[in-house]
């Protein structure tokens, strides 16, 4: 599982703090954050149960606009042919918190399942089978605020994913060519330009409109507009 954006955003936290982390002004100490301990970062012993729900919203809101720069920013081209698809919340979970609330866990307590399933005679259970029940409970434990801060960062990516996997499929395609193909493809449009208007206000918290405009077959080839 994919650690890079958990370390770094447990980084950007030890550098700049919990309180300047979402609006740091780029200044920090003169030292690199040490990753030593990086777990650390996430101790909340002693904190009050509204301190650790602002902790947790600032991680999840933080990973994501690293992930996101990463992304835009990156020099990868998008290349898969199949659509994204939306995460499991479970498999959401683990991905953004196996490190650092899971695994100690799975690995602590899988020499007592072996264990047990020895004394009984019985096969051990798959350790996947084992890590996934470990999750699952992890979860279960969570605050409903923590839940749902986490459902709509999942559902918020994959729109975001959604829209670019689609506006890249568009890229790689032929243009349409006669009046039936413009037709066509300015139907199809529709399909595509509502979920990437509403990725962009979710991620912007911004109206957005998108209009086109141009000779509309609908219109008996006269200049408009469609929205």
């Amino acid at each position: 599982m994919s650690t890079f954006y958990s370390r770094l955003t447990l980084l950007f936290i030890r550098f700049f703090t919990w309180d300047r982390a979402l609006d740091s002004d780029g200044n920090g100490p003169d030292e690199q954050p040490s990753e030593d301990n990086l777990n650390q970062v996430l101790d909340v012993t002693g904190l009050e149960p509204s301190e650790i729900a602002r902790r947790n919203t600032i991680y999840i809101e933080l990973r994501s606009k690293l992930q996101r720069w990463f992304r835009y920013h990156g020099t990868k081209a998008l290349k898969s042919k199949r659509p994204p698809r939306r995460m499991q919340t479970l498999q959401f979970y683990s991905k953004l918190y196996y490190e650092t609330r899971i695994k100690s866990t799975v690995d602590a307590e899988w020499p007592k399942v072996v264990a047990q399933a020895g004394s009984k005679g019985t096969p051990a259970p798959k350790r996947l089978k084992h890590q996934n029940a470990v999750i699952a409970r992890k979860f279960a434990a969570e605050t409903p605020e923590f839940q749902a801060a986490l459902k709509a960062q999942r559902d918020a990516e994959f729109d975001e994913e959604l829209a670019a996997w689609k506006a890249s499929s568009l890229d790689a395609m032929d243009g349409p060519k006669t009046a039936e193909e413009f037709a066509q493809a300015l139907e199809e449009a529709s399909t595509w330009i509502h979920p990437l208007a509403e990725s962009l206000h979710k991620r912007l918290g911004l109206n957005v409109s998108i209009l086109l405009t141009g000779p509309m077959g609908s219109s008996g080839g006269r200049i408009d507009v469609k929205g």
